[in-house]
């Protein structure tokens, strides 16, 4: 039987639900994410029926979780919590159209596009002389630097192991995204919010993965928390924060699912529901990118680390619900038996858990080019918003293969 065919029965009918968002995209899927968040908010579908018979509900996340460009939608929401959700999502989606990449400096094919000189001609001028500096700087140093520990007796292969090593991803220029977080995202909001928050982000230099909660948002920190989620390695220059360096945390993420289980509401009564959105290279019509382009390589790994990661964790929520049940069968007939004390040992992961909802949201219309990464464009992003809407409103379970809990 698939997951999306698992059906299992609860004898707490109207239990309450807690529901959590968790965002993982970069480009167009960032926006992809916001049209499946429109869907939810607006109570429009079938994954917020509380049971097969029921009308689809809206519903108001009490979790937001994200990864590399979903560290922004997540940020952004838990910021605006006190406008209301659907505020908060309708302003998102009039913000993220423009600034959710970074830029490509010195890019010989923006100065081809006439598009490029509208608004101010001068600009794009101004953009090219400020990048050749920033490149020649970097240059000099990197020269320097050769010189400076170069064996005299190995020049070539010195020469050569600088060239294999360099860090290309100078060439990416994230000030305006920067800007763009800092001036859009109130971080006192963030500490005050009455929505949960967890961002992730990998320690660059230890490799290991790091959460943020709401009131790690303090200061220049904590908008640097959201550009380093954002960072991909090798693509986007590594961030600091407290004098060390993050990136981007999905690829080195074994339970992605995990930083909103721990974060939710204990109270006995409750009910949590994921609400997973992100790119799986295994689902969907097509091959996710062009895969002849180095950088398309690596990304397409990153991408199937993380989704498999998303998947073998939805796994084990389903193994955690059929464990429960089991245990509840296994109270009924005698809670003090020897077979209950040896479940209990045997157990330990249903411990303090109860069950759980899972859905997930994939698009079955991939990437197909890196320039959807790096050059989304606003009419683009507002076509993919309506695509995550379309697909959320017309979601099959059974096809996506969600973890649902009957209450009938």
């Amino acid at each position: 039987m698939s997951q999306g065919q698992e059906s299992i029965s609860s004898t707490e009918s109207g239990q309450a639900r807690q529901h959590a968002i968790v965002f993982s995209g970069n480009g167009y899927n960032a926006a992809y994410e916001v049209g499946v968040l429109k869907a939810l908010l607006h109570g429009v579908s079938p994954a917020t029926r509380v049971s097969p018979s029921t009308a689809p509900e809206k519903i108001q996340p009490e979790i937001y979780a994200g990864t590399s460009v979903g560290a922004y939608s997540a940020a952004f929401m838990a910021s605006e919590s006190e406008q209301g959700d659907i505020t908060a999502v309708e302003r998102l989606t009039q913000g993220l159209p423009t600034e959710v990449g970074p830029r490509v400096r010195a890019n010989p094919f923006d100065y081809l596009n006439p598009s490029f000189y509208l608004g101010n001609p001068l600009t794009p001028f101004v953009e090219f002389a400020n990048d050749a500096l920033h490149l020649s700087r970097d240059l000099t140093k990197r020269i320097g630097d050769f010189f400076a520990s170069t064996p005299l007796t190995q020049p070539l292969a010195a020469f050569q192991d600088q060239v294999f090593n360099y860090e290309w991803d100078i060439l990416s220029d994230i000030s305006s995204l920067s800007r763009y977080v800092r001036d859009s995202i109130d971080l006192e909001k963030i500490r005050k919010s009455n929505k949960k928050l967890r961002i992730t982000a990998a320690n660059w230099q230890q490799g290991r993965i790091r959460t943020f909660e709401n009131k790690d948002f303090t200061g220049d920190t904590g908008h640097q928390v959201i550009t380093a989620a954002m960072a991909i390695p090798g693509a986007v220059p590594r961030q600091r924060i407290n004098h060390e360096e993050f990136v981007d945390g999905a690829m080195l993420m074994d339970h992605p699912l995990q930083p909103v289980i721990e974060a939710r509401d204990r109270q006995p009564g409750r009910r949590l529901v994921l609400h997973v959105i992100y790119l799986d290279p295994e689902f969907g019509e097509g091959p996710l990118l062009d895969v002849r382009g180095s950088f398309s390589i690596v990304y397409r790994l990153f991408l199937l680390a993380f989704s498999r990661a998303v998947n073998a964790d939805i796994e084990r929520v389903l193994n955690t619900n059929r464990a429960l049940r089991f245990q509840e069968l296994l109270e009924a007939l005698d809670p003090d038996s020897e077979a209950m004390r040896l479940w209990g040992r045997l157990n330990q992961e249903t411990k303090d858990r109860s069950e759980m909802e899972v859905h997930r949201y994939r698009s079955t219309r991939h990437l197909r080019s890196i320039l959807d990464i790096f050059q989304a464009s606003s009419e683009q992003m507002k076509r993919w918003i309506e695509i995550g809407y379309a697909d959320a409103e017309e979601h099959d379970c059974t096809k996506a293969g969600c973890v649902r809990i009957s209450q009938e």
